[in-house]
């Protein structure tokens, strides 16, 4: 389950609003009116899975120090955070496929990284919704793209109700044979 949106895929999102409000809630927690976006981050992430294979990829996060509720600065415009965003992104190569996060501190515990959820439009303002990570085995994931790929393709009498007893083999992350477990 890909959590996350590509960089471009968020610009193109905020294009059409750009000389609104830009509005961020995460958690159920909204940052408050007078935030500050302190540092666009850009890495390049090596890992190797439980499975011991290896894998890498682009990100580009976007550091949020929160506002005070009682600000009368406002929010951020968008048009004024996608100038930050290209001039922060200009001396780099291609990183509009990469994926984007958050990070901020919900009520300033915390630092916490999230993956936009929504963007949608309201009396004015554009509310980006965020929404936590989740820990995935890879491995597990893999099997299920799988098994979900080869039932789309085949026209398995034994798949009722869009479910099939390969599947419902596959809930358990402990029947992962290529996992670590």
């Amino acid at each position: 389950m890909k959590q996350q949106s590509s960089l471009l895929r968020f610009r193109e999102n905020l294009q059409h609003h750009r000389d609104l409000p830009l509005a961020f809630n995460a958690a159920g927690t909204a940052l408050s009116p007078g935030y500050h976006l302190t540092e666009i981050k850009l890495a390049t992430v090596r890992s190797l899975d439980c499975s011991s294979k290896a894998d890498q990829w682009d990100e580009v996060i976007v550091q949020l120090l929160d506002g005070n509720p009682a600000s009368t600065a406002g929010y951020m415009n968008v048009a004024k955070l996608l100038s930050i965003l290209d001039r922060a992104l200009a001396q780099q190569s291609s990183c509009d496929s990469a994926e984007l996060y958050f990070e901020f501190a919900p009520t300033d515990n915390t630092l916490q990284k999230f993956a936009v959820a929504s963007i949608t439009e309201a009396d004015g303002v554009v509310h980006v919704g965020l929404q936590g990570l989740q820990t995935q085995c890879k491995p597990f994931q893999r099997m299920l793209a799988q098994a979900r790929s080869s039932q789309r393709t085949d026209n398995n009498p034994a798949s009722v109700g869009g479910s099939t007893a390969a599947q419902s083999t596959l809930t358990d992350t402990n029947s992962a044979s290529t996992c670590c477990r």
